[in-house]
């Protein structure tokens, strides 16, 4: 089970993101997931 609850709230559309992560394989799942929430998070801070 994966909790992809916090790609919406760090994406004003996350639906690319998680279209990508729908049609990877599952050893690839975890790495991209974790990718997504860091490239979020440096764009947030870049901001500031």
């Amino acid at each position: 089970m994966l909790n992809l609850e916090g790609l919406w709230t760090r994406y004003e559309n996350p639906q690319p993101i998680l279209d990508e992560i729908a049609g990877l394989e599952a050893k690839e799942i975890s790495r991209r997931t974790h990718a997504a929430s860091r490239s979020s998070t440096q764009s947030q801070s870049s901001l500031s």
